[in-house]
């Protein structure tokens, strides 16, 4: 393995790919609206201490469908980068950076969608649902970078 092959289309795919894993599971994408402040209410009034943690949703639990989505465009992206920190080149029918680019772009517009639209009703949007889009952006830059770098187009690749 050499890092030195390595594209700089497919650092920023690999790194927003594994920015989106950590941020799926480990930040708040959404909070109950008014928890937080009852919580805290109850606190003061004599409640347990600390008893505003955890009313956060990650991105992992708050989805039906983005989520696995979102994990299927990271995947790709992280193996667009280890095929290129591997320095193979394998026999593909459609490019690499070309599925990352789809993969990524179609998760940037779920994660869009439930930026404007939360999964459900008295949910607050928290910040991973904003890092959630950066990385999915991250990704469908990366693959697009990488199918310029390559002289690829999606009309290339549909024949």
């Amino acid at each position: 393995m050499d890092a030195s092959n390595v594209r700089r289309s497919e650092w920023i795919a690999g790194i927003s790919g594994v920015a989106l894993f950590v941020i799926l599971f480990f930040f708040d994408w959404y909070s109950v609206v008014g928890l937080n402040q009852l919580l805290d209410a109850a606190e003061q009034l004599g409640g347990p201490a600390g008893a505003g943690a955890g009313s956060g949703i990650s991105g992992w639990d708050a989805f039906d469908f983005t989520n696995l989505f979102c994990l299927l465009a990271l995947t790709f992206a992280v193996a667009y980068a280890g095929i290129g920190l591997s320095g193979s080149s394998p026999d593909l029918p459609v490019v690499m950076s070309a599925v990352t680019t789809l993969l990524g772009g179609l998760a940037f517009l779920f994660v869009l969608f439930r930026l404007v639209n939360p999964p459900g009703d008295g949910l607050e949007r928290g910040i991973g649902v904003w890092l959630g889009l950066i990385a999915t952006a991250g990704i469908a830059l990366g693959g697009y970078m990488g199918m310029q770098e390559e002289g690829t187009s999606f009309a290339e690749q549909a024949d």
